[in-house]
């Protein structure tokens, strides 16, 4: 009975932690819409989240921008993140990447 108390408080501790650490607060960017040009937009530091992580982009290194056709930006914190948001998506070579790279 013991265990299985600490075992569900530990459960809840976990989610909520997780839960807290995402900070998706008012104010931060995950997606800016009307990039009909399809070229790389300036990222403010601590401005934008990875779209795939949802971690806050503090370095521009090895950063990514997705453009869809329709203009929609998607910006990821890693290169890797956009590979793995790139495979999901149904048009892929109608999508352009972006990459910052040192």
């Amino acid at each position: 009975m013991i265990k299985q108390i600490f075992a569900a408080v530990l459960l809840i501790g976990v989610v909520a932690l997780l839960a807290f650490s995402v900070d998706t607060s008012e104010g931060k960017i995950v997606v800016r819409h009307g990039n009909v040009e399809k070229k790389p937009l300036e990222i403010e530091l601590n401005k934008y989240l990875c779209f795939e992580s949802k971690v806050l982009i503090s370095d521009l290194n090895n950063t990514a921008q997705a453009v869809m056709p329709n203009g929609d930006t998607y910006f990821f914190y890693d290169i890797s993140n956009s590979f793995t948001w790139l495979m999901r998506q149904k048009n892929k070579d109608d999508v352009v990447l972006w990459v910052y790279s040192q």
